[in-house]
């Protein structure tokens, strides 16, 4: 993997079939015929439950989601830090199952994680520049409502991050404009214990996020721009930041901006 570039990168995700929701399932037999969930976007920074992975380097991710029949789902992700080493720092390939009761949803499936190792996003080898993988197992609960869900998910990953998680996302949808403008505030909260921890700092708050995201419709294709601020309330995560030459600050703005097709 580390010898591909962003456009190879782009492109292997968009061929192979990456916190937005996939379209509403129907109750029937078979499920949903296919449909497919994309989006490019460009970030200023690349936090994920706390950790700075990309050290405040702005990141190009691809996004690809599409909902099989059966009621299964399929999505792949790649980041890569838009600098000089041109290469993809991380990827992730997804297989999951959601079921439609009521105004519940729920879900299961398995998330695999291919760190490639580079300067930008160093794998948690020993030898930060080798490729490593890992994984986790995921269940998940959303409640819908009018313009607005809110989903608690549990995974449990393994080898280089074993240990548990729980992440909670809340989101209200604004439309106006007959539906060409879109606003889509959200909350979200991850708590875990995951990277072996020394004792005292386990189990902790690894961030609260906020953010607001706004997109223009033009037929199927959307523009995307958004704030969010990441909250850091572990002191373990903000140290592991800073020995990442990241910032341990406890509050990290940052923003994004991107495309999305939803044919």
């Amino acid at each position: 993997m580390r010898f591909l570039s962003r456009a190879a990168a782009a492109a292997l995700v968009v061929g192979v079939l990456a916190p937005s929701p996939a379209p509403a399932q129907s109750d029937s037999a078979s499920g949903p015929a296919f449909s497919l969930y994309t989006e490019m976007r460009l970030v200023s920074r690349y936090i994920w439950r706390g950790y700075d992975d990309s050290r405040k380097t702005a990141s190009l991710q691809p996004w690809v989601e599409a909902s099989l029949p059966f009621h299964f789902t399929a999505n792949a992700f790649a980041t890569s830090g838009v600098d000089h080493h041109q290469q993809i720092d991380e990827a992730q390939l997804g297989f999951g199952y959601k079921r439609e009761v009521g105004d519940w949803e729920f879900g299961a499936g398995y998330l695999h994680y291919i760190m490639t190792g580079t300067e930008t996003e160093p794998s948690p080898a020993d030898n930060p520049l080798m490729t490593t993988t890992s994984g986790e197992w995921y269940l998940s609960a959303t409640r819908n409502w009018t313009d607005g869900w809110a989903t608690l998910t549990y995974s449990r990953g393994n080898r280089a991050g074993k240990g548990n998680s729980v992440n909670l996302w809340i989101e209200q949808d604004f439309s106006w404009a007959d539906d060409r403008w879109n606003a889509q505030p959200y909350l979200q909260v991850d708590y875990l214990d995951e990277y072996l921890a020394p004792a005292g700092f386990e189990n902790r708050l690894s961030m609260i996020e906020l953010g607001l995201p706004v997109l223009f419709r033009v037929g199927p294709v959307q523009l995307l721009a958004a704030a969010q601020v990441s909250f850091i309330p572990s002191p373990y995560v903000r140290a592991v930041n800073r020995d990442a030459d990241a910032t341990g600050n406890i509050a990290l703005p940052w923003f994004s901006i991107g495309i999305v097709f939803e044919p």
